[in-house]
């Protein structure tokens, strides 16, 4: 489902969601005996990423934490070795009753805390409001301060939020070390980002000419191309577009459609270095300690993602439009009239410049 469509269909719940928290019953006072944590995202492979990686850079026990999420995330949870309760999505009947049948078990678990982190959705709302009788509930919230249980991601980096989520005083700026270096041999480029918002995509045309200047920079690497079954056809196409820039094809490895989450993940830590877009695969290659080459247009890595490092690289360009996508409903790409100038202003020598000292960094 579409962004536009998930927003249209948010809003409608808005009423309930104002009516629910208006009702002081419903909002217990703070129980300061809460030990464990109950986190509600339902959607976001590299949300759910970042989230884990706060909850290990805080040393927070891995038992004390719950996700409740969609059943299409029970994967990414159990490679990362968490608890979760699943929302049944197979359709509307048996989300329902799935629905209900987690907020027993939520009700049934003692100490906790609910950490509503969907990003001020007003059905996460209602369902945290609901699965939080009796219980300590915390969520974020775009006002400028902190305001009561409402953690601000206003201005703010996602990872300091979440880490306040948890009553930490540390902010969160954990640099993860990287596996040992080599001679670079292997290249993972992923030119997808999910259908929420596509304008993260880089342009293919870009994405392509960028490859070509670094093959010729670095002749003996090999690049593997991947993605999900759903985005093969987008991801044969820029095979094709690095053959026709004359890419030997000897030298490109095009595994879309053909890896799982556990294999995506092996295949990910084999790689000396992972370009990409906003996505996913950047959440997770930063976990991972893989050095990482991230392209940004409408999102702001400030905000969404890590701040450069050994094992990062953040290109970005200076549009003072960019970024645009701040609040979970903003209007992206507005001032370009959708055009995502923001990329295609970004100079390709310069972040072929870029990446090249970053590679040789020490």
């Amino acid at each position: 489902m579409t962004r536009e469509k998930l927003i249209a269909i948010d809003n409608l719940f808005y009423p309930f969601y104002w009516l629910l928290k208006s009702f002081k019953a419903i909002n217990p006072t703070k129980n300061n005996d809460a030990s464990k944590f109950i986190i509600i995202k339902f959607f976001g492979l590299g949300s759910i990423t970042r989230i884990v990686a706060v909850i290990e850079d805080l040393n927070i026990d891995k038992q004390a934490i719950c996700f409740v999420t969609l059943d299409k995330n029970k994967q990414i949870l159990n490679e990362l070795n968490f608890e979760c309760l699943l929302i049944n999505t197979k359709n509307p009947l048996v989300i329902f009753g799935s629905v209900l049948q987690s907020f027993s078990q939520i009700w049934k678990r003692k100490q906790s805390t609910i950490l509503d982190m969907e990003r001020t959705s007003n059905l996460s709302g209602i369902y945290s409001l609901i699965a939080a009788i009796g219980k300590p509930r915390k969520y974020f919230t775009f006002h400028s301060n902190n305001s009561g249980d409402g953690i601000s991601l206003s201005n703010k980096p996602a990872i300091q939020a979440i880490e306040e989520m948890f009553d930490s005083d540390i902010i969160v700026r954990t640099i993860r070390s990287s596996k040992k270096k080599s001679v670079l041999k292997k290249i993972m480029v992923n030119i997808n980002a999910g259908d929420y918002l596509p304008q993260r995509r880089f342009p293919l045309v870009l994405f392509a000419e960028l490859i070509c200047d670094i093959q010729q920079l670095f002749p003996q690497v090999n690049f593997v191309l991947t993605g999900m079954p759903k985005e093969k056809e987008r991801v044969d196409a820029f095979e094709q577009l690095l053959m026709d820039n004359k890419i030997n094809a000897s030298k490109v490895l095009n595994l879309s459609g053909a890896l799982n989450l556990a294999d995506y993940i092996t295949e990910l830590k084999e790689v000396d270095v992972l370009i990409t877009n906003d996505s996913g695969p950047l959440h997770l290659a930063h976990f991972l300690g893989v050095r990482t080459i991230g392209i940004w247009g409408p999102t702001s890595a400030n905000l969404v993602g890590y701040p450069n490092s050994k094992i990062m690289l953040n290109l970005k360009s200076n549009l003072p439009c960019s970024p645009c996508f701040i609040h979970p409903k903003s209007q992206v790409a507005k001032t370009c009239n959708g055009e995502v100038t923001c990329f295609k202003e970004m100079p390709i020598k310069y972040m072929v410049n870029q990446i090249n000292q970053f590679i040789l960094e020490d």
